[in-house]
């Protein structure tokens, strides 16, 4: 709810002081928030007061992650060489993916250690505590950082934007491309995106009665291999991945969804019983 107000508040703060700094500042949200909510107390122990921190705790992580997704576009593209702004953005996408690649083998490294019980007490506060690593590198990456070429040009010659949200919005012109930009384009991508990186699980451990661990390798497994296809296509294909690069992954998806079909059954006998 709260990342579109992200990528206006910080890609205003982007636009007018620099890429860099406004980096510093959502990557310092983001991480000492997912920190926090590894100390945070339950309920039983500060009451009402635990949810509610916990919700002001995820609300800064989506205002920090509207800010940081957009401004991290911006900065690779405005230093990629002509022609290759599809190309060295799509890293974006990619790493994203390979953040949840990696957070789900934490996940399941913990799980399995500690055992059910332990990990469902307090073991889930692992991998939230040890995010702080991270963040430390994240941000000594960041101070070495320098200002995008492009926006330095701009703020010497004194033509980088005053008002960016209401040249952005308020000039119709340029209204209808942010727009048609996020209810034409965008909104397709993120049904992809959310329904493979998230509900898959869901699906898998909710609906279908999956352990956890098995659907977590599964799951694992299976963004280990469309990681690599997409990589190979774009290697060959750049342009068309670039702008269509939700496409293929559905249609990735297709190719595998046999296979997952298979997997259920073998990890779930009720399943084919069922069918």
């Amino acid at each position: 709810l709260v990342r579109p107000f992200g990528a206006i508040v910080f890609g205003r703060v982007g636009d007018i002081v620099g890429r860099k700094y406004t980096f510093l500042v959502t990557i310092l949200i983001m991480g000492l928030s997912t920190f926090i909510v590894g100390l945070l107390p339950n309920a039983a122990t500060i009451g009402i007061a635990a949810p509610i921190i916990l919700i002001s705790l995820r609300l800064l992580q989506g205002l920090a992650l509207g800010g940081e997704y957009g401004g991290a576009a911006t900065y690779v593209a405005e230093h990629a060489p002509p022609g290759k702004r599809g190309y060295y953005t799509s890293f974006i996408q990619t790493t994203a993916t390979l953040g949840l690649f990696l957070s789900l083998l934490v996940i399941l490294a913990t799980r399995t250690i500690l055992g059910e019980a332990e990990f469902a007490k307090w073991g889930w506060r692992i991998p939230f505590l040890v995010s702080v690593l991270l963040l430390g590198v994240s941000v000594w990456i960041r101070l070495q950082l320098n200002e995008s070429p492009a926006f330095q040009k701009m703020k010497e010659e004194g033509t980088h934007s005053k008002a960016p949200i209401s040249e952005a919005f308020g000039q119709w012109n340029n209204a209808k491309i942010a727009l048609f930009a996020l209810l034409g384009l965008t909104a397709g991508q993120a049904v992809v995106w959310y329904t493979g990186q998230f509900y898959a699980r869901i699906f898998l451990v909710n609906t279908l009665k999956v352990d956890a661990n098995t659907a977590d390798t599964a799951i694992i497994m299976m963004r280990r291999l469309l990681m690599r296809l997409a990589r190979e296509l774009e290697n060959g294909v750049e342009p068309y991945v670039a702008n269509h690069g939700e496409l293929l992954t559905v249609r990735s998806a297709g190719f595998i969804a046999p296979k997952g079909i298979s997997f259920v059954e073998a990890s779930n006998p009720i399943v084919r019983v069922a069918q």
